[in-house]
This record gives structure tokens, C-alpha cells and sequence, in this order.
């Protein structure tokens, strides 16, 4: 995830907090966080895009090694903050990233990759008919072309 600011000096600066499970069983984690800043030249470019994901996916699978005695066979990432419009470009260069990564670790290790967006800010409301002032009951699903993406696996 990122969290954006702009210093008293104009540049815009995000933190990058990236977490990895340890091991297979899920309570121990590693994680990488730092700042990066947007160069005034690339202020065009997407706020959500993670500068050094190479990077920081290397030294996330070598302690994930260090740990284990082995790299990860699959690697699912679950990403928070891309609108549709920078979905395919983030996706695309997130995707180049965590490869190269891999590669540069071992130029045989190709983990099987999950790439899950996970996306909060949207404005979907849905309503009972029959009693529309009474929530949803809990654990309702939605599965309608009306609402969910027509160009992406999509569920909400």
C-alpha cells in the first residue's frame, strides 16, 4: 500500500509499506517500508505506481529463503488503491517487476503469481426490494453484470 503526502519543499513523497508471510503458516511476517519521491518530471505518472517493487520483492523472497530453506512456489498479492483507469498500466508494470525479480534471484524460479486488486472506494449500493430501508443480511453475495466489472475478475 502507499500513503501519499506533499513536504513543506513541494515534493510530493509517498511511504510504501510492503508485507510477506515468513513462512507457510500465517503469523509471521517480513516487511519493507520506505519513501519514495515523485521527481517533478513524472507528475503525470500514477501516485499508485511502487518505484522499487523489484527491489523490495528480491529482499522479501530472500528472507522468505533465509526462513524456509526455499523460495515461495506461489506468490499472491493482494493490492490496494488502483482505479480502473491505472489498472492495466500498474498491473502490467507491478507484474514486469516481481518477475524480473524472481529471474535475478534464480534464473529458473517461476513462482505461480496471484495478482488480487482489492478495491474500497466504490459506490455500489445494493438494496433489498421488498424492504429497502433494512440492511442486507450479513454474508450476502452479489453476482450481477449490472455491478461487477465486464473487463476484469471482479466481485463485490
Amino acid at each position: 500500500d502507499l500513503s501519499h503526502m506533499i513536504g513543506a519543499d513541494g515534493i510530493q513523497r509517498s511511504t510504501v509499506a510492503v508485507v510477506a508471510s515468513a513462512d507457510h503458516f500465517p503469523n509471521r511476517f517480513f516487511k519493507e517500508i520506505f519513501y519514495q519521491e515523485r521527481p517533478v518530471n513524472q507528475r503525470n505518472k500514477s501516485i499508485e505506481s511502487i518505484a522499487n517493487l523489484k527491489d523490495i520483492f528480491k529482499s522479501l523472497i530472500e528472507k522468505y529463503f533465509q526462513q524456509s530453506n526455499c523460495p515461495p512456489s506461489a506468490i499472491v498479492i493482494y493490492r490496494d488503491g488502483i482505479s480502473d483507469s491505472e489498472f492495466q498500466t500498474i498491473f502490467e508494470e507491478e507484474l514486469r517487476a516481481i518477475r524480473e525479480a524472481c529471474t535475478e534471484l534464480a534464473s529458473v524460479y517461476r513462482p505461480y503469481l496471484t495478482y488480487i486488486v482489492v478495491s474500497k472506494r466504490h459506490h455500489t449500493r445494493v438494496y433489498n426490494k421488498n424492504e429497502p430501508k433494512r440492511n442486507l443480511p450479513g454474508g450476502t453475495s452479489v453476482d450481477s453484470p449490472d455491478i461487477i466489472s465486464t473487463h476484469h475478475y471482479s466481485f463485490h
